[in-house]
């Protein structure tokens, strides 16, 4: 026999009471069977609402209970946790929505209230069906794994490190540092990228609850948010890092010189070499793919001229296994190679170079130690940017790029008075205050040169080709297939600055967890708007350019953002709270076809070969979509609180009515 139900109707002050006559409504479903009570309150959501709801709940004996209010999103929560501190099962509770889905949207009282009605009285049927659902809790695991020793790594590797967490940081290069570490100074603020970063390295370095696992990849990923198992291989950097002392006699006695990746090959690295001054770890490390003794040479000179014994080529590939209760992904991302886009004659021409490369020759550790020179060391007298070069190919604005561009011209003409810069810019994307500070700062240093517009726009930059000029020596010339008045423009340099894509590491790790990517291979958010550090894996977090590109106060967000989600969520001594609405599988009907493995966004479903082959939901992952449910060709599956049966009366008695 249906256990009888207990009926709440708000007057949401006037917003349902406006329309509808809640006390004649509450008259007529009392005269219904299934009903125990109908009270009605002016503001249930209210402190003194709640405390009559609890009171009311208490003395009476029913179980099952249907409040007749607003949107479920907006205050079921709230009702469940009366349910609660009056001593009943939360799950037997069901909302009614005759607010936004009768009063607000129907404009005759009658219609209202009969709509009203019918929504109750469904609610009433459903709510018999309700079962009596617990939470389950599982221990957790509160240290974090991070993976990418760039900007946005760091950053959230500190910020959950201050808070007493155990953090590892895994880097797939010999050091931590990323992209800033290229850099001199970071737009839109000009200031020093060295002295941001090295104090962030150094706190690291000190730091006796962080963990840096450098030369690593990651093999797999096994578990759940709060029980991760991160398997990982350290590949051999053939020097003791606990003994090495930065000396570099190594490096200098190396007779092996190959294209340095630092500096896009602009200079060359020893076959044992630091990735840059002042990395961290402080020590060298060996390219086994061009070091003559790792590739069948006898070469023992770095050996022989290291003073305390730290090279040691006997080292070999080291495992690690890491349990985190999050990870989060700050893998970085790359810039596009315009070398196969021939028009802006990139590899053809030595002084046509990608923004990237600019930004390490305006460096005072870069290949010219930070003064703007052309390949032949002269110094140019007018350099001209092209924005947005492959945005068309990438098919998204990168964004960052113009702003950055603006910032390396800035640099360039510092203490440089005979250099004049042109941006060729298709749109202009610094938008915000600092980005048009910038802009306007180069536009006066520009003007104080008497040099001509610093910007010219055209309706596309892949109309413009860049060519040796035949009248000005070694000069290059930029013209453009339509009519433009300033346009042939003579120039001794051409920076491209390039889009952003996904970093290898990213693409290559998204696809080992089986992350959902964005139209442009990046790291998608769970929720673009309430949740944009979190990916379509729980526990797995993303931040900085893994998610897209950005700036470099928008990747520290980012880290912040993800760092301090998890942060909130691990808390040393509390066990985390599972989700009781969720999906399970019948043994008895499913045949194991897969088809639900293929369709969940959570990878909470995995078929077990101990039982019959049949699919088994895990209740830790998996976050009640309903996606399988809907999915599944023998209705095997269900969803716990939604079930066919429940849905199935509700429907019916809506139609009745």
């Amino acid at each position: 026999m249906p256990s009888k139900v207990g009926v709440f109707i708000c007057r949401c002050s006037d917003n349902i009471a406006s329309k509808v006559d809640v006390e004649k409504l509450a008259m007529e479903l009392r005269q219904w069977g299934d009903v125990a009570f109908v009270e009605t309150h002016a503001l249930l959501c209210a402190a003194y609402g709640q405390a009559f709801l609890e009171h009311r709940l208490k003395k009476s004996h029913v179980s099952r209970v249907v409040v007749a209010a607003c949107s479920p999103k907006d205050h079921e929560h709230t009702f469940q946790k009366c349910m609660t501190n009056a001593g009943k099962n939360r799950f037997l509770l069901q909302m009614a929505n005759i607010r936004e889905q009768c009063t607000w949207v129907t404009p005759r009282s009658i219609d209202a209230y009969r709509k009203s009605r019918s929504l109750i009285k469904a609610a009433i049927r459903r709510v018999q069906l309700h079962e009596r659902l617990r939470e389950k809790e599982i221990d957790c695991i509160t240290d974090v794994a991070v993976v990418g020793g760039g900007i946005a790594g760091i950053e959230a590797t500190l910020n959950a490190a201050r808070d007493g967490r155990h953090v590892t940081l895994i880097e797939k290069t010999p050091s931590i540092g990323g992209m800033i570490a290229r850099l001199e100074e970071l737009a839109p603020t000009m200031e020093c990228a060295p002295c941001m970063l090295s104090p962030r390295i150094l706190e690291i370095e000190e730091a006796e609850n962080i963990d840096v696992l450098t030369n690593c990849d990651i093999e797999s990923v096994d578990g759940y948010f709060g029980n991760f198992e991160i398997q990982v291989t350290q590949r051999p950097r053939m020097v003791d890092v606990a003994t090495c002392i930065g000396c570099d006699e190594c490096i200098q006695v190396c007779p092996v010189e190959t294209p340095g990746a630092f500096d896009f090959g602009m200079t060359t690295r020893k076959a044992i070499d630091v990735l840059f001054p002042g990395c961290s770890p402080n020590c060298a490390a060996v390219d086994v793919t061009t070091c003559l003794k790792t590739t069948g040479g006898d070469c023992n000179a770095c050996v022989d001229a290291c003073p305390v014994d730290a090279v040691d080529f006997s080292q070999e590939e080291a495992s690690h296994m890491i349990r985190a209760g999050a990870i989060i992904m700050a893998t970085g991302a790359q810039t596009l190679n315009p070398t196969d886009i021939s028009q802006f004659g990139y590899g053809t021409y030595p002084d046509v170079v990608t923004h990237a490369q600019f930004a390490r020759l305006t460096s005072n550790h870069g290949p010219t130690g930070g003064r703007v020179l052309r390949r032949d060391g002269s110094v140019p007298s007018k350099i001209v940017f092209v924005h947005c070069v492959g945005r068309s190919r990438l098919g998204y604005c990168s964004r960052y790029c113009c702003t950055a561009a603006f910032g390396l011209s800035v640099t360039a003409l510092r203490g440089n008075d005979a250099i004049s810069v042109v941006h060729v810019i298709q749109d202009d994307m610094c938008s915000d205050e600092p980005g048009v500070g910038l802009f306007t700062l180069l536009q006066q240093k520009n003007k104080a040169r008497a040099s001509n517009d610093t910007v010219v726009r055209v309706t596309d930059v892949n109309r413009i080709n860049v060519r040796a000029s035949q009248t000005s020596g070694n000069r290059l010339l930029l013209t453009l297939s339509e009519h433009q008045a300033r346009f042939p423009i003579d120039a001794d340099m051409v920076v491209l600055v390039t889009g952003t894509l996904p970093s290898s590491e990213s693409v290559r790790l998204m696809e080992k967890l089986e992350l959902v990517a964005t139209k442009g291979g990046f790291v998608a958010a769970d929720h673009l708007m309430l949740r944009p550090a979190q990916s379509s894996i729980d526990g797995i977090y993303v931040a900085g350019m893994a998610g897209g590109p950005k700036g470099f106060s928008k990747s520290v967000l980012g880290a912040k953002a993800a760092s301090g989600d998890v942060l909130s969520r691990l808390v040393p001594g509390k066990k985390l709270t599972l989700k009781s609405m969720v999906a399970h599988t019948s043994s008895d009907v499913c045949s194991g076809c897969g088809v639900c493995l293929q369709v969940c966004p959570y990878h909470a479903v995995r078929i077990d070969p101990e039982k019959k082959d049949v699919a088994q939901v895990n209740e830790v992952l998996c976050q009640g979509c309903g996606t399988c449910v809907a999915t599944c060709p023998s209705g095997a599956a269900s969803a716990r609180h939604f079930t066919e049966e429940q849905l199935n009366v509700e429907i019916a008695e809506v139609l009745r009515d």
